[in-house]
């Protein structure tokens, strides 16, 4: 032996594993050491043959010894020894060689699972991790849910699942760990949601993770024996026989679910505590099949989200919750940049984002930080095709492919070479699964949007002190989907408001004005850190008050809450905005307990325009917040209450203006009655009588081609709409409120002169009806929530058609309700004064028809028009629902016939409509198709029951979405003519479509989405020109831009030469109703 040493390197101790053991199909491990790397001072041994490996370990790890080549030597007793595993020279020793145990205390350890708990008592010791005074330890929050969890379960009645939230990177594993060990758990069951992550979170169990590099337990400390359960248990034996020998088992609720159920009954009988880690992704019907069987026993769920991603309730008790905000302040979690691209057609917008995230890779590596990039997409097709995409963009990164579909040693070269920096951009179907230790992927592309966003920007904005940059995620905003996240995000708590660095690269105006908003809003106050300002989202409600100041002062505003009222508030100095969030606790009202009382929450919102010399109030409790008091306390007295008849302007330049409820005052007497639906004709003519005063009013039109509705009230000088948007769209909408309130002059005698009022009838109106249309709930309902039952047979209501079959000679009507395979049903819709209700419908022909609206019950038609009536369009313009009429005031004019296109015609069978699915060439909607296929990306052929038009066609204009809605109809006979018959049904097809404009193109979209899927079925396709893709890329696009409708009327059978004055009012009436309700251009096509 020498007293100098040879030489200090570092070297790898081997694993030793001392169970290896199959029961059934699964595998019990169990480890004496775990592979660590360790630095060795090497001596030569008193003991001949042997070299002696001095280390900074704990007994009895410091000292080790290593045999030497030859000759070989009894090895040293009761000594830690080990040797080579192939022959090498002592000076080649390095952390690669590989070596293996032969003398270790471990190797005859036939501890029992019970024994290893009994010797795990009084081990653990708790100690911070104080990086200030050198010592290793449990991280805050770690010790903070283990003291949690410990207390918990210190009570018998709580047997109610714990749940224990921790953000990522903030350490849930050695949580775990340190739960088991120092509470000495007997049996325990760790439910993990994938197998990447069984895998993973296994590798930590066998060794007890860090638990002895922090200190916490000696280094002889024995390991647990662990099963990875890989697949179903099959029998009572099988589960009895792992219960004997194992400590912990790992497994995915998928496979514990299909074992056979008296054997996991059984094996789950024998386990005393159950961990359910990142719990958000159980789905809640098979977490509820595994929580069944742990009825009054011990459950502790582990999840960085309390938020589960199907949308359910992770269920059991929030025990602790260290936030992101707590996490971000002690330095776990770092500022993640949002960077938004904004591409709206699907392929362009995967090349933004990859360009977007290359960019800040090359930005990243430039700067000095070793960071990766991750690019996320939902599955293995869209994997290969953007994996494709970043090899032709940035080929100097190598970027690589990880899918669950791989085998998986090729998982594990991606990986390394990930690790080994051969690669610095890996694609991924989902993620790479939470719990994979590579804090380097600093970057995320998000192709496809994630159920849990919150999770994948955790995942890389957790923090390291070897990497103390920024995170980065790069999301295209113009995908609704991001958005929605985004929301669902904020919503979760005000931390991720200050977590997200939202760039406003390329943000459109609505977006940027918002961001700014939040930005300042953040200056001054503290409501910021309670709730995310992002996700307001006031209602369209406002009292206006017309201000002298010079300036205003918002912090008065404290002066009027009450003092017990907690508070926050956040005032913008620049935007001239403040919001304030106050509790209001009143006793509550269904007994009388000194301590048990109603919280509810109070917000309002003030702005005052500098520019208007208007203050703007929003509150969903004005009287609490005392809003005249308020106004003059913010503006020193100087403002009064905008009120009176002037509120009534908001309704000039509505077409159409139909009162949907109103409140009148009778004159000179204390009385008030509010007028609904058909009643509020006999309030507008006791108004327009003198009777009554007129004292608030809710109107629905259209204005500038778009549907709305507004309400007021001239007393209090409130203005409503039915909206409601961000806080920057509340500004916008308030401000148009404001100069529609206070431009022009009011005439108070004629208030309400211009307002359609419904009058009864108690017979047929004298004109034509053209169309027939479901009510309006209906028509507020998307399209595959609504089924059409005739008798059993249930159809969707895009594919079935409404219209009027037969009327006339004082017969009722003859309204057919049809769809494919000759599903026909018509009912009689009676009007006559004589009939108590003044109206009827009874079915005449086929199976009755019941009507289902989403999850509610088959009602029968009859029963529900009672309430949402069916709409009928006269020729006149007027229309009546039930038995109540609204005739429009204005005259009619006829159409100018010089306007009237005329189409050459030959080749084609006029009386022959449609193409049909073997799209015949000598029909009228083929020729139609060929005239327009150039003036639109996509058209679609529409044909059918339950259409939008025959014809819809799509196409986008710098930032307006063109949308040509075609009408075709073949001519009542074999040459043209002048027969108005020919003109009814096409012009009354027309004016329904004004729906799909108010609708919005994504409601259009689903419509053309389930009628396209029933032709698959076929392998026949209704697109003419364009794709589903290229649709779905106009939907994204409609988001922000303007939709500019057009209807064209195609009948062949329509002579120009020959029309008639009645036939030209007919298509007159026509395009004055889509002009002022659509703001639509008619085009008329005939011979």
């Amino acid at each position: 032996m020498t007293l100098i040493p040879l030489f200090t390197k570092k070297i790898t101790l081997p694993d030793l594993k001392i169970i290896n053991t199959k029961i059934g199909k699964n595998m019990v491990l169990r480890f004496a050491f775990r592979e660590r790397k360790v630095e060795v001072t090497v001596f030569d041994s008193i003991f001949e043959g042997w070299y002696e490996l001095r280390t900074q370990l704990e007994k009895p790890y410091d000292y080790l010894y290593l045999r030497k080549k030859k000759p070989r030597k009894t090895a040293p007793n009761q000594r830690l020894c080990l040797e080579f595993v192939e022959p090498c020279d002592i000076n080649d020793l390095e952390e690669t060689t590989k070596l293996k145990w032969i003398e270790h205390p471990g190797i005859k350890d036939k501890k029992s699972p019970d024994n290893i708990v009994s010797d795990w008592v009084g081990k653990f010791q708790f100690k911070e991790d104080r990086p200030d005074l050198k010592q290793s330890g449990l991280r805050v929050p770690q010790l903070g849910a283990l003291h949690a969890i410990s207390a918990y379960f210190t009570l018998e009645k709580n047997l109610e699942p714990a749940t224990v939230v921790l953000p990522t990177g903030t350490g849930k594993t050695e949580t775990m760990l340190s739960v088991m060990v120092y509470r000495g758990l007997p049996r325990v069951l760790v439910i993990v949601p994938s197998n990447s992550l069984r895998n993973q979170i296994c590798d930590k169990f066998y060794g007890l993770g860090h638990l002895i590099d922090l200190g916490l337990i000696p280094i002889d400390t024995p390991f647990p024996a662990v099963t990875i359960i890989k697949h179903g248990i099959k029998s009572i034996a099988e589960a009895d026989e792992l219960l004997q020998n194992s400590n912990v088992f790992i497994a995915t609720a998928n496979v514990i679910n299909s074992s056979e159920q008296d054997a996991i009954n059984h094996l789950c009988l024998g386990i005393s505590d159950l961990f359910v880690d990142e719990a958000h992704h159980i789905s809640a019907s098979i977490w509820s099949k595994i929580r069944d069987r742990f009825i009054g026993k011990r459950v502790t769920q582990f999840t960085a989200t309390p938020f589960r991603t199907d949308g359910n309730s992770l269920g059991g008790k929030i025990i602790y919750n260290y936030t992101l905000g707590e996490a971000q302040k002690a330095d776990y979690f770092k500022h993640i940049n949002l960077i938004p691209v904004e591409e709206y057609f699907l392929e362009e917008g995967d090349r933004s984002i990859a360009q977007a995230a290359i960019k800040q890779l090359r930005h990243d590596l430039e700067k000095g930080h070793d960071h990766l990039l991750m690019a996320r997409v939902e599955k293995k097709q869209r994997a290969d095709e953007i994996l494709l995409l970043y090899r032709e963009l940035a080929p100097e990164f190598n970027p690589i492919v990880v899918h669950s579909g791989m085998r998986n040693n090729l998982v594990q070269n991606a990986l390394s070479s990930l690790i080994n920096r051969k690669s610095k951009i890996v694609v991924c179907v989902n993620m790479l699964g939470e719990g994979f230790d590579l804090p380097n992927l600093k970057i995320a592309a998000i192709h496809d949007i994630h159920k849990s966003l919150a999770i994948t920007l955790q995942f890389i904005g957790r923090f390291t002190r070897k990497l103390d940059s920024d995170a980065s995620v790069v999301v295209n905003i113009a995908d609704a989907e991001v958005e929605h996240g985004l929301q669902q995000l904020y919503s979760q708590g005000a931390d991720w408001d200050s977590i997200l660095k939202r760039l406003s690269e390329k943000r459109v105006d609505r977006e940027l004005g918002l961001q700014d908003i939040v930005e300042q809003l953040k200056e001054n106050g503290t409501l910021h850190e309670q709730l995310a300002l992002w996700n307001l989202r006031p209602v369209c409600s406002a009292i206006l008050f017309k201000t002298t100041c010079d300036n205003w002062s918002p912090q008065k505003f404290k002066e009027l809450i009450p003092d017990k009222s907690e508070h926050w508030y956040s005032i913008s100095d620049e935007r001239k905005l403040l919001i304030v969030l106050a509790i209001h606790h009143a006793p509550v009202t269904w007994g009388s307990y000194k301590e048990l009382n109603d919280s509810v929450y109070k917000l309002l919102i003030v702005h005052w325009d500098v520019e208007r010399s208007g203050l703007f109030i929003f509150s969903n409790d004005y009287k609490w917040f005392r809003t005249d008091q308020m106004a003059k306390l913010l503006c020193d007295n100087q403002c009064e209450l905008l009120s009176g008849p002037k509120v009534f302007n908001v309704f000039n330049g509505l077409q159409y203006p139909l009162v949907r409820n109103l409140g009148a005052s009778q004159v000179g007497a204390i009385s008030f009655t509010q007028y609904f639906g058909p009643n509020v004709t006999e309030g507008l003519n006791k108004i327009e009588s003198a009777k009554s005063d007129l004292s608030n009013l809710a109107g629905l039109g259209y204005d500038n081609g778009e549907k709305v509705l507004w309400g007021c009230s001239q007393k209090k000088g409130k203005i409503w709409s039915v909206n409601s948007g961000s806080i920057f769209d509340w500004t916008v909408w308030v401000k148009t409120a404001w100069d529609k309130v206070t431009s022009g002059k009011v005439d108070e005698t004629n208030i309400t002169r211009d307002f359609l009022r419904p009058r009864r009838i108690t017979e047929y109106h004298d004109k034509h009806v053209i169309a027939v249309q479901w009510g309006e709930h209906i028509q507020a309902d998307p399209e595959d929530r609504v089924m059409i039952i005739f008798g059993d047979v249930e159809v969707p209501l895009y594919l079935v058609e409404l219209k009027i079959v037969a009327q006339g000679n004082g017969d009722p009507y003859k309204i057919s309700v049809s769809s494919e395979e000759s599903l026909e049903s018509v009912y009689d819709f009676t009007i006559d004064g004589k009939i108590n209700s003044g109206f009827s419908y009874q079915i005449k022909d086929g199976k009755s028809v019941f009507i289902k609206r989403g999850n509610g019950v088959n009602e029968p038609l009859e029963d529900y028009l009672l309430r949402d009536p069916w709409i009928l369009q006269y020729v006149d313009g007027s229309f009546s629902y039930n038995c109540f009429l609204i005739e429009l005031p204005h005259t009619i004019g006829e159409f100018p016939a010089e306007q009237i296109e005329s189409w050459d015609w030959s080749g084609v069978d006029i009386s022959k409509e449609s193409m049909g699915k073997s799209r015949e060439t000598d029909t009228v909607q083929w020729r139609s198709f060929e005239q327009i296929k150039e003036q639109y990306d996509v058209i679609f052929n529409d044909d059918g029951p339950g259409e939008a038009a025959d014809l819809v066609g799509l196409k986008i204009i710098e930032d307006k979405i063109h949308l040509g809605l075609v009408h075709c109809k073949y001519s009542g006979a074999s040459t043209p003519g002048a027969r108005i018959n020919d003109l009814y049904e096409v012009c009354g097809q027309a004016q329904k479509t004004i729906r799909w404009k108010h609708a919005g193109i994504s409601r259009l979209y689903g419509h053309l989405k389930g009628r396209e899927a029933r032709w698959q079925t076929d392998k026949c396709s209704r697109f003419l020109k364009g794709s589903m893709s290229d649709l779905s890329n106009i939907k994204r696009r409609a988001r922000t831009a303007q939709v500019v409708l057009s209807v064209s009327i195609i009948q062949p059978g329509l002579k120009r030469d020959t029309i008639t004055p009645e036939m030209l009012r007919v298509i007159g009436s026509t395009f004055v109703y889509l002009k002022n309700t659509a703001q639509a251009d008619l085009y008329v096509i005939g011979s």
